[in-house]
């Protein structure tokens, strides 16, 4: 839909589902239990949508199919979804600020995928208050009190996000550190994967709102259930998402064991949480197409309700 071309309007809710692609009980619900909008009624209390209504649907329509979670786009007025879905660019790809303090890992170079703003061989070595998304630093370094020496460092640098690097940890270490906002990550580990790491983690919004919309009881009723039509869809994309969700718990434990391969179970466990949000999402389109009633998750928007 051209937003600009869009009618002022008023809109039936015959319409609103043209334009927006949600189904009218869809529509109702979020109304109801997040008051995402509140059309006029006529006398016989037909509902009526202004053009911004229209387009505060559209837009949320958009960004639940990416993930985004409902409650969440509720507390959100026309602009601030409009930029949630069409960030503004600014001329270039976004540079995440990195400070290495590390004996090894060197300093920016033009092929980075972050911008290393500095870099030392000890803590004493980069300037308080030194701007930084992420703060890569080697284990050792923290010496005999790394939990108090790591908090002391996010302190002079504006709280930066810790990237913990150690070939061993003990596992009451390992929990102290995490508490205190550290990743770890086993060394030794090549520059390019702790950059792409320290990108990952600088870069949060890729791990939003991709906590299961569907559980897995859920999933497995759609499994056992018997549609009524021949469309086999429902089952076939719950067993996709079935077997997604346990790649991704694969995934997440074997980041947990802090082996050679962190970086790239990391990258798994986040790709196969995107891809499942995304199979979430249609299966629940189907089933809103083919009449199924979903025992749903807490917290999660039905498709379909009796009114």
């Amino acid at each position: 839909m051209a937003l600009e071309s869009l009618a002022p309007g008023p809109f039936r809710i015959g319409q609103v589902t043209e334009h927006t692609g949600l189904s009218a009980s869809t529509i109702r619900t979020w109304e109801r239990r997040y008051r995402v909008v509140d059309p006029r009624r006529t006398e016989k209390g037909t509902r009526l949508y202004s053009q911004q209504e229209v387009r505060r649907l559209w837009l949320m329509k958009r960004l639940t199919d990416a993930g985004v979670a409902i409650g969440v786009l509720a507390e959100l007025d026309n602009d601030a979804l409009q930029q949630r879905l069409s960030p503004p660019r600014t001329g270039g790809p976004v540079q995440h600020q990195v400070v290495l303090i590390h004996r090894s890992l060197g300093g920016p170079h033009p092929d980075d995928p972050v911008e290393v703003v500095a870099s030392s061989p000890s803590l004493t070595g980069v300037a308080s208050g030194t701007s930084a998304s992420v703060v890569v630093v080697e284990l050792e370094l923290l010496g005999l009190d790394p939990v108090s020496a790591l908090i002391a460092l996010r302190g002079r640098l504006q709280q930066a996000r810790p990237l913990v690097l150690a070939a061993f940890v003990p596992r009451s270490t390992r929990a102290a550190l995490e508490a205190a906002g550290a990743v770890i990550m086993r060394a030794p580990a090549q520059r390019a994967d702790v950059l792409r790491q320290c990108k990952r983690i600088a870069s949060p919004q890729r791990q939003e709102h991709t906590e299961p919309v569907l559980d897995r009881a859920t999933l497995q009723y759609l499994l056992d259930v018997r549609p009524n039509n021949p469309c086999e869809c429902p089952t076939h994309l719950a067993s996709l998402a079935l077997s997604i969700q346990a790649f991704e718990d694969y995934s997440r434990q074997c980041i947990q064991l802090g082996n050679a391969d962190t970086v790239l179970h990391t990258e798994m466990a986040e790709e196969s949480a995107v891809l499942r949000v995304r199979v979430e999402a249609l299966l629940r389109r189907v089933c809103a197409h083919d009449g199924i009633t979903l025992p749903l998750a807490e917290g999660a928007i039905p498709f379909s309700e009796e009114h």
